[in-house]
């Protein structure tokens, strides 16, 4: 709707969840795709995701969930699915897996405790 009532005035983009049932999510996609959008953006995630990696093939910026909490419980309940354990999980560790694993592709910053973790949120990214 935004894309034709104000052509070229914004750069309309989706929402992708991994968790979802993969056929069902691949259709909600391709509903998105054809109504015009510019880029993509995932849910977050922890590690390689095979169905984040197969966005890359629709020719579009993607931007990768990345998961700055330790609270694993909370993005299961933010994203609907079931997300392994991660222990101790170290945001900032987690980061920069992503970044290696998704070279070229875009992050968005989810859960992060600005008092806390801006600082050092600023230096690992330069």
């Amino acid at each position: 709707y935004i894309s034709r009532r104000h052509p070229n005035a914004f750069s309309c983009g989706v929402a992708f969840n991994p968790y979802e049932p993969q056929d069902h999510e691949m259709q909600k996609l391709e509903r998105k795709l054809n109504s015009g959008t510019k880029f993509i953006v995932t849910q977050p995630i922890i590690g390689i995701n095979d169905r984040v990696t197969a966005l890359r093939q629709f020719g579009l910026p993607v931007f990768v969930g990345v998961w700055m909490s330790k609270n694993m419980d909370l993005l299961s309940q933010c994203t609907g699915g079931e997300i392994p354990d991660a222990g101790n999980l170290d945001p900032f560790g987690a980061l920069a897996q992503i970044r290696e694993d998704y070279q070229g592709l875009g992050l968005y910053i989810s859960m992060l405790g600005f008092k806390t973790q801006w600082s050092q949120l600023r230096k690992a990214l330069q």
